[in-house]
């Protein structure tokens, strides 16, 4: 009989090299692939039992025959492989790279319906950043189910196919959709009061009906109250903003106080941009503002989703599997540290991260494919010295590996700056 499966890229490579593989997942059909391609039944019975991928190059679907119809058991012997599919074309190019040349790939029929499969469960992880946090915040389940009638499963659906097809949000659009899509472009202040001017933007935004490019904030009577404040703290602030004309225009359909819970969004926003720690002060600070503290943590949580909450989720909660000691104090140089309690942050350092190299180096000849981080100028010398060069930008592959080596990956326009220095240093 025919069947389908799917393999890891890597169980792939053993099953090449070995010449057997067991096979614990597996569906038959009549042997044709490209007559399923609408046959939805048949990839949902397929990828059901799919564990979460990152990248498409991670996994591939195998054709194989087998005679074993009872056993739960599938053992596949390459002989027996009648075709590879990838999810999709770059996938396809990827693997072409690494595998033996005379191995044909196809691209699977699928590709679209690997690609909302990828895009749904993208959306499932980001909500589980959600959990996360309720957890460490230890928000009650009653807020949790408020936060969801205000952020309803529509506006998130929106936020990601917007994100998905690179669109910016335009027309009668949620107040929540505008404020999740937010990007500061305008030259607010770079502490607690810029984010009340964001919040301010986000409003007019919201009200324009579109994304407006200049100071827009600037132009309102609550922009020259919060600049003209000799208060700096975050409460003093929320006051100022709640007691202006915006909070009548915005709070009947934000269902909340949308003039603290915003700001209070984006605040926590850029200080856990790099990642979820455990920071008591701020935690307890936030629940200082009950509904409005759960709705800026429901929207953090959505943001940054489960990659960046796991870490601090799995400390607070002491898998296990964990060695029982004290805490490893890990140190990163940050300019983000500023403390929703106070007007300006003393602190320089973080707790919790890797203090980030300045440059990461790539060598991609055939399979001595690696890339190294650089943490000074000497690593920088040292690698070119081995073959190594200063990258102009970062394949998914070389993504992949920045992250299996636990650092975040860095913006592509630091890349290019990175290169644009030492691209051509000896």
């Amino acid at each position: 009989m025919d069947y389908l499966a799917i393999i890891r890229k890597a169980d792939f490579v053993d099953l090449f090299k070995y010449g057997k593989l067991n096979v614990y997942l597996a569906i038959n059909f009549d042997g044709n692939i490209k007559a399923h391609a609408n046959d939805n039944d048949l990839f949902e019975k397929l990828t059901k039992n799919m564990n979460l991928f990152e990248y498409s190059f991670e996994y591939m679907v195998i054709h194989f025959i087998s005679d074993n119809e009872t056993e739960q058991i599938y053992s596949v012997s390459i002989g027996n492989v009648m075709g590879l599919y990838t999810f999709d074309e770059e996938s396809k190019k990827e693997m072409s790279i690494s595998f033996d040349p005379r191995i044909k790939l196809h691209v699977s029929p699928w590709s679209e319906k690997f690609k909302a499969l990828y895009n749904n469960r993208l959306i499932s992880q980001s909500k589980r950043g959600i959990d996360n946090l309720w957890v460490i915040f230890g928000l009650s389940e009653t807020d949790r189910k408020r936060c969801e009638s205000i952020i309803t499963d529509d506006i998130i659906s929106e936020v990601f196919d917007e994100l998905f097809s690179y669109k910016r949000p335009t027309g009668e659009q949620s107040i929540w959709t505008y404020l999740l899509r937010y990007e500061r472009h305008s030259f607010y202040p770079k502490n607690t009061k810029g984010y009340f001017c964001d919040y301010i933007h986000v409003a007019c935004n919201w009200m324009a009906k579109k994304e407006m490019q200049n100071d827009v904030a600037t132009e309102t009577a609550l922009y020259n109250q919060i600049k003209d404040s000799l208060a700096t703290d975050f409460k003093s602030l929320s006051q100022i903003a709640i007691g202006s004309n915006l909070p009548p225009r915005t709070d009947k359909v934000a269902k909340c106080q949308f003039a603290v819970a915003a700001p209070l969004f984006l605040l926590m926003k850029d200080k856990f941009s790099n990642g979820f720690f455990i920071d008591s002060k701020t935690i307890d600070y936030a629940k200082t503002f009950g509904l409005e503290c759960s709705v800026a943590v429901y929207l953090l949580g959505l943001t940054l989703g489960y990659d960046k909450t796991y870490d601090a989720y799995y400390d607070f909660i002491k898998l296990p599997i964990f060695e029982k000691q004290k805490a490893i104090i890990k140190m990163e140089f940050s300019n983000k540290n500023e403390s929703i309690y106070q007007p300006i942050a003393e602190q320089n350092v973080n707790d919790g991260y890797k203090k980030n190299p300045i440059a990461w180096l790539l060598r991609s000849k055939g399979k001595n494919y690696s890339i190294k981080p650089a943490f000074n100028e000497d690593d920088i010398k040292s690698l070119l010295g081995e073959g190594y060069k200063v990258p102009k930008s970062l394949s998914d592959k070389a993504r992949k590996e920045i992250e299996l080596q636990g650092y975040e990956i860095p913006k592509s326009e630091i890349i290019k700056q990175i290169h644009k220095k030492y691209g051509d240093w000896k």
